[in-house]
């Protein structure tokens, strides 16, 4: 913490880490000639354009959500990171909910949960397993709604849900009880 005068490193096995654009006087260093068909984010790490932060590194950036960030705040703010994509913000399971704008964070937060803990079918060999409190679910079905994120993963390749069948109707009817006392009212 450069507040502390002192340096911490952590080496522990787990540690969540995600990439950010290095940015330099709100300049992105990547540029476009650099990016080609194949090229991995370990490459560009190499050469200095990619970050992985974790989560302690995170306190002392700025972190831009796209370029246009950059170049609208420019005399405001001075970035030292940028997101490869508004979408890597969330994570990765965040990012297979629909819909997520229009929901609230809480709601969001409690579905990635859930969402780590639903298995469709959690292992092949349950009948002779001992740990025998388990739940299958033999027929998983794809959502009917993705996100552009499920698009590019594997992840329907084994669905870990079902899609409801809600019907809905009305009460009474839709303009039923005024019809019928307009047809009282006429005889």
């Amino acid at each position: 913490m450069p507040s502390d005068n002192e340096i911490q490193i952590c080496t522990d096995a787990g540690r969540c880490l995600r990439p950010l654009l290095i940015v330099e006087g709100n300049q992105i260093m990547l540029r476009g000639d650099d990016i080609r068909k194949g090229v991995t984010l370990e490459e560009l790490a190499k050469k200095g354009y990619i970050e992985y932060i974790d989560a302690l590194e995170e306190e002392n950036t700025l972190v831009a959500m796209d370029p246009s960030y950059l170049y609208n705040n420019a005399s405001r703010s001075n970035y030292t990171h940028c997101e490869l994509h508004p979408s890597m913000m969330l994570g990765v399971v965040a990012n297979f909910i629909p819909f997520a704008n229009h929901n609230q964070s809480t709601k969001t937060t409690l579905e990635t949960a859930m969402a780590k803990q639903a298995l469709g079918l959690g292992s092949t060999n349950h009948q002779i397993r001992m740990d025998t409190l388990n739940y299958q679910l033999y027929y998983q079905q794809r959502p009917l709604v993705q996100t552009k994120m499920t698009k590019h993963s594997s992840i329907n390749q084994l669905p870990i849900g079902i899609n409801p069948i809600v019907a809905m109707t009305t009460f009474t009817g839709y303009n039923q009880e005024d019809s019928i006392i307009v047809n009282q009212s006429a005889i």
